[in-house]
């Protein structure tokens, strides 16, 4: 599955799938000096068709009822700090984010920071397992932190392919790449390995019978599937948050840069 970001920039992105429908969009007003700034995430109701084309970001919170009118409701909303823990709050109960409520959690606390230097944010999923975010010099990557799974990403950003010159429009937008290994057919395989290597060892008849249709489909390793709603809202949320921790820490070692420069002006 892949989520197809309009901006690099993830606090101002309108976040579709690889078909155009619009599934979140991300607004982040301009506060008063001393007031942290927010950044709400929305999620387009569930049953009606939102299209990409001539969308854009909002970035007035006058224009929420009209997010609303258009098919969106608030889903979550990250309040920024900048010598303190940031905190994010849901507006929702339920899923993948109950952890949060409407009074908001500390980062530290909900995806604390972890590995060499901080590089890594983990939080648990509504699967109850673990997964961290390794947030790399160019883009974040996602993992299961359970130390036993294979280090397969099983979210990664691909960047738009112009993104050192980010004031020029292209329709190669960034994307959120998805492959959720679904664990329950992973474990389905290994039972049924298991059960083909006691059968060999009876007749050939019995092994045949074993490994023929649809029992040999489940031999297939690591079947893809796509997340489920709650685990779909939690990785965006949790990426939103992690790219802007990132993206801070690139237009800081790239202080001449294009894209930096742009970034100071358009973040």
């Amino acid at each position: 599955m892949k989520l197809v970001f309009s901006d690099d920039f993830v606090r101002h992105a309108t976040i579709s799938d690889e078909y155009g429908h619009v599934l979140y969009k991300v607004t982040t007003p301009s506060e008063g000096i001393g007031t942290p700034r927010k950044s709400t995430v929305w999620k387009a109701t569930p049953g009606r068709v939102i299209h990409a084309d001539g969308l854009v970001p909002s970035l007035e919170t006058k224009r929420e009822q009209e997010l609303i009118n258009q098919g969106f409701k608030q889903l979550g909303e990250i309040e920024w700090h900048t010598l303190t823990p940031s905190k994010l709050r849901v507006f929702e109960s339920g899923g993948g984010l109950d952890v949060l409520n409407s009074e908001g959690i500390y980062s530290k606390e909900f995806i604390p920071a972890k590995g060499r230097l901080c590089r890594q944010r983990a939080f648990k999923g509504p699967d109850g397992h673990s997964y961290r975010w390794e947030l790399g010099c160019l883009k974040c990557t996602l993992y299961r932190d359970d130390g036993i799974s294979d280090p397969f990403p099983i979210a990664e950003y691909h960047r738009r392919r112009n993104f050192w010159l980010p004031f020029i429009k292209s329709q190669d937008g960034g994307y959120l790449d998805i492959n959720i290994t679904s664990r329950d057919a992973v474990d389905a395989d290994v039972k049924q390995t298991d059960s083909i290597s006691v059968s060999e060892s009876r007749t050939a008849c019995d092994t045949a019978s074993v490994t023929s249709g649809k029992d040999v489909e489940s031999l297939v390793p690591g079947e893809q599937s796509e997340p489920d709603g709650n685990m779909l809202d939690l990785l965006v949320f949790t990426y939103i948050y992690v790219e802007k921790l990132r993206k801070d820490r690139e237009l800081w070692m790239h202080p001449k840069d294009p894209w930096t420069v742009w970034g100071i002006i358009h973040a």
